[in-house]
Protein backbone atom coordinates (compact mmCIF):
# COMPACT_ATOMS: atom_id res chain seq x y z
CA UNK A 1 0.00 0.00 0.00
CA UNK A 2 1.63 3.38 -0.49
CA UNK A 3 1.76 5.78 2.42
CA UNK A 4 1.97 9.86 1.61
CA UNK A 5 4.07 11.61 3.71
CA UNK A 6 2.25 14.62 4.97
CA UNK A 7 3.63 16.89 2.67
CA UNK A 8 2.47 14.94 -0.01
CA UNK A 9 -0.89 14.30 1.53
CA UNK A 10 -1.29 17.91 1.71
CA UNK A 11 -0.60 19.22 -2.24
CA UNK A 12 -3.32 16.20 -2.94
CA UNK A 13 -5.58 17.87 -0.95
CA UNK A 14 -4.83 21.49 -2.31
CA UNK A 15 -5.43 19.94 -5.62
CA UNK A 16 -8.50 18.57 -4.96
CA UNK A 17 -9.87 21.80 -3.20
CA UNK A 18 -8.32 24.15 -6.68
CA UNK A 19 -10.33 21.05 -8.64
CA UNK A 20 -13.41 21.18 -6.85
CA UNK A 21 -13.61 25.10 -6.43
CA UNK A 22 -13.42 25.48 -10.12
CA UNK A 23 -15.98 22.71 -11.05
CA UNK A 24 -18.63 25.20 -8.59
CA UNK A 25 -17.28 28.35 -10.20
CA UNK A 26 -18.08 27.06 -13.78
CA UNK A 27 -21.31 28.76 -14.88
CA UNK A 28 -23.45 26.64 -17.29
CA UNK A 29 -25.16 28.32 -19.58
CA UNK A 30 -28.84 28.42 -19.41
CA UNK A 31 -31.47 27.41 -22.63
CA UNK A 32 -31.94 31.53 -22.97
CA UNK A 33 -28.01 32.34 -23.26
CA UNK A 34 -27.62 28.91 -25.67
CA UNK A 35 -30.15 30.53 -27.68
CA UNK A 36 -28.87 34.35 -27.51
CA UNK A 37 -25.08 32.77 -28.39
CA UNK A 38 -26.76 30.66 -31.49
CA UNK A 39 -28.71 33.56 -32.59
CA UNK A 40 -25.80 36.10 -31.89
CA UNK A 41 -22.97 33.52 -33.62
CA UNK A 42 -25.78 33.60 -37.02
CA UNK A 43 -25.82 37.34 -37.17
CA UNK A 44 -22.34 37.80 -37.72
CA UNK A 45 -21.92 34.98 -39.88
CA UNK A 46 -24.70 36.39 -42.05
CA UNK A 47 -26.37 39.33 -43.03
CA UNK A 48 -29.62 40.03 -41.44
CA UNK A 49 -31.78 43.27 -42.88
CA UNK A 50 -33.65 44.78 -39.36
CA UNK A 51 -36.77 43.59 -40.68
CA UNK A 52 -35.79 40.18 -40.27
CA UNK A 53 -34.04 39.83 -37.54
CA UNK A 54 -32.70 42.90 -34.89
CA UNK A 55 -31.22 42.40 -31.28
CA UNK A 56 -32.81 44.89 -29.24
CA UNK A 57 -30.57 44.73 -26.15
CA UNK A 58 -30.82 43.37 -22.79
CA UNK A 59 -33.71 44.44 -20.58
CA UNK A 60 -34.80 42.60 -17.09
CA UNK A 61 -32.23 40.28 -17.40
CA UNK A 62 -33.61 39.15 -20.74
CA UNK A 63 -31.89 39.18 -24.66
CA UNK A 64 -34.25 40.75 -26.32
CA UNK A 65 -34.68 40.83 -30.68
CA UNK A 66 -37.21 41.91 -32.62
CA UNK A 67 -38.24 39.34 -35.47
CA UNK A 68 -40.13 40.32 -38.76
CA UNK A 69 -40.04 43.74 -37.96
CA UNK A 70 -43.34 43.93 -35.38
CA UNK A 71 -42.35 40.80 -32.89
CA UNK A 72 -40.35 41.77 -29.89
CA UNK A 73 -39.29 38.19 -27.93
CA UNK A 74 -36.77 37.60 -25.67
CA UNK A 75 -34.41 34.78 -26.02
CA UNK A 76 -36.00 32.48 -23.48
CA UNK A 77 -39.72 32.57 -25.72
CA UNK A 78 -37.27 31.05 -28.44
CA UNK A 79 -37.32 27.54 -28.69
CA UNK A 80 -35.28 26.81 -31.91
CA UNK A 81 -33.11 28.89 -34.36
CA UNK A 82 -31.74 27.58 -37.67
CA UNK A 83 -30.66 29.63 -40.24
CA UNK A 84 -31.81 28.53 -43.79
CA UNK A 85 -29.61 27.99 -46.49
CA UNK A 86 -30.49 29.92 -49.74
Amino acid sequence: MLKLSDRQHLIVEEKALAELSLNMTMKVPTKEELIHLKIQAAMRENEFIDSELKYLGEKAGHYWYLIAGEHEVSADQIEEFEVEDE
